[in-house]
């Protein structure tokens, strides 16, 4: 996404190809904006605008690669659309924007002047048990994937072949435990889809741990 934002950002000869293609195509263009390292919300804003600008950006680069004279903007731009057109790139972006735009809520929520402190960790739990419900629900990553497989067939992006490998249950389970995925479909769930979550879930547990929760709901009760 980073990426993505530098190379059209980074130019207003670029911006302007995104936005004649925006005009033509009767699009109402996102704003772009640059990835926090630091900041879920902002990653929210980001992935949401590629999403919702996709095809122009898309568009956008196949002119500047066709018309550009530097090589080197040439080589940035095939790269960025190579990786755009991945079916990797479009489950990551389907996956994240729904995610990260309830971060985004949450963040703020709890950045109003108004808020005390036993609503603010009703908000944090919230936010925690919708991931959760999120990571458990099986319909959910099923919804994602198959809108991934169809805006693959319509962008005409590859949908690979699963690649055979052994992956343990767990991290810390025996080679016995060890299976191969068997589909696509697997591989995407457990790799991706579970892998995010958990990571995201952990780390609300660690900013806003239970000891600390706890404290706080005490301290409003007096």
């Amino acid at each position: 996404m980073q990426l993505i934002y530098n190379f059209i950002e980074g130019s207003c000869t670029r911006h302007a190809v995104l936005e004649k293609i925006a005009n033509l195509t009767n699009t109402k263009l996102k704003t772009l904006k640059s990835i926090s390292t630091t900041r879920w919300a902002c990653r929210s804003e980001a992935i949401s605008a590629v999403k919702e600008n996709y095809s122009s950006i898309l568009a956008a680069i196949e002119e500047i690669i066709d018309n550009t004279k530097q090589s080197d903007v040439r080589a940035k731009g095939k790269g960025i659309l190579h990786h755009m057109k991945t079916f990797e790139f479009v489950f990551a972006m389907l996956m994240l924007d729904p995610i990260l735009s309830s971060i985004l809520k949450t963040s703020v929520f709890l950045q109003s002047p108004n808020i005390n402190l036993l609503t603010a960790v009703e908000i944090v739990e919230s936010l925690k048990k919708l991931l959760v419900s999120v990571r458990n629900t099986e319909d959910d990553f099923t919804d994602i994937y198959h809108k991934t497989i169809q805006m693959c067939k319509n962008y005409d992006i590859e949908i690979p072949q699963l690649k055979k490998r052994k992956v343990s249950t767990k991290i810390d389970c025996l080679s016995s435990t060890q299976h191969y995925m068997s589909s696509k479909e697997e591989e995407m769930k457990v790799s991706v889809y579970y892998s995010t979550l958990d990571h995201m879930i952990s780390g609300i547990n660690i900013r806003f741990n239970q000891e600390t929760m706890n404290m706080i709901k005490a301290l409003e009760i007096y």
